[in-house]
């Protein structure tokens, strides 16, 4: 990103009430400091190069923790 790192944008969010439970970031520098700070919040870290596969295990996982009868947001309706 070219304005703030990725973690930054994420901790603001957080900071801001956002309330979404799997995030997760992708880079191929993250630094020992990055680490910490995204296991303090709660952010899956990816260190490029990737395998697919890890991105789709992280999915799976996540998709077993979502209740299928949760009330969705109606943002994009039109009123």
């Amino acid at each position: 990103m070219p304005v703030q790192q990725g973690i930054d944008f994420l901790e603001g969010q957080i900071r801001k009430g956002c309330q979404c439970k799997n995030m997760t970031l992708m880079s191929g520098d993250f630094t020992e400091n990055d680490v910490l700070r995204a296991k303090s919040i709660g952010l899956r870290l990816l260190r490029k190069p990737f395998d697919i596969e890890e991105i789709l295990e992280w999915i799976e996982s996540i998709e077993k923790t979502i209740d299928p009868g949760r009330k969705l947001s109606d943002w994009f309706i039109e009123k």
